[in-house]
């Protein structure tokens, strides 16, 4: 009898009793989609801050074309990469808490977008 009470403890324990995704789940689909929008932002501040090329049109009308990074785009990316890469550790610190069963899964954006706010911080490291 005591071996009965055991094994229906232990099937009580494996139902799954979530309905849908709650709170956190939606959390963490909604930061990496922040995520992948901050770091266009961040690509787009990094190419308007580079150099500018010289093309036919600018050789034409004799432009004068800047020809190092403009720091205050620079400035701005490096601080939006720092906020990345706070908020994809904080959202892989609630995806590890929540990591409980078999069927849950690591976002694997999060994860690719930690390492893209790294790089873009060494990056600045080496640039400036």
């Amino acid at each position: 009898m005591n071996n009965l009470k055991t094994s229906f403890k232990k099937e009580q324990r494996r139902i799954d009793r979530r309905s849908g995704p709650d709170f956190w789940v939606k959390f963490i689909n909604a930061m990496s989609l922040l995520v992948w929008a901050v770091m266009i932002i961040i690509l787009l501040l990094i190419d308007k801050a580079k150099p500018e090329l010289e093309s036919f049109f600018s050789n034409l009308f004799q432009l004068q074309l800047r020809q190092s990074w403009d720091l205050h785009f620079l400035t701005i990316s490096f601080i939006l990469s720092i906020f990345m890469l706070i908020f994809t550790s904080f959202t892989l610190f609630v995806n590890r808490k929540r990591h409980r069963r078999k069927t849950d899964k690591y976002s694997k954006s999060v994860i690719i977008m930690m390492f893209f706010s790294l790089f873009i911080i060494i990056f600045f490291f080496y640039k400036l």
